[in-house]
């Protein structure tokens, strides 16, 4: 917990959190690749991670902005994901 007032600490404290993101998403994503996720929700916290980590400022003036595209064929995948999901539930 950061105290108020305290300010030494948030640097590290944002680029810890932006290495455990990257690592999270990093796993997730080659994970996926060798292990079928069928749960939208883990799907959706990746996607989230992924974006977010993008967005983030990796310091005092090197910032990376998010790409529209990107955004995109996610949202058409994970739609596709859920279509499949819902065709596969009516057959079961």
């Amino acid at each position: 917990m950061i105290e108020l007032g305290s300010t030494e600490r948030v640097p590290e404290e944002a680029e810890e959190f932006r290495a455990v993101l990257r690592d999270y998403v990093r796993m997730y994503a080659f994970l996926s690749q060798v292990i079928p996720y069928y749960d939208t929700d883990l799907e959706q916290l990746y996607l989230f991670g992924k974006h977010l980590f993008n967005v983030l400022p990796r310091g005092a003036d090197n910032t990376k902005f998010l790409d529209d595209q990107q955004v995109r064929d996610d949202y058409i995948r994970l739609a596709r994901r859920r279509a499949y999901e819902m065709i596969h539930r009516d057959v079961a």
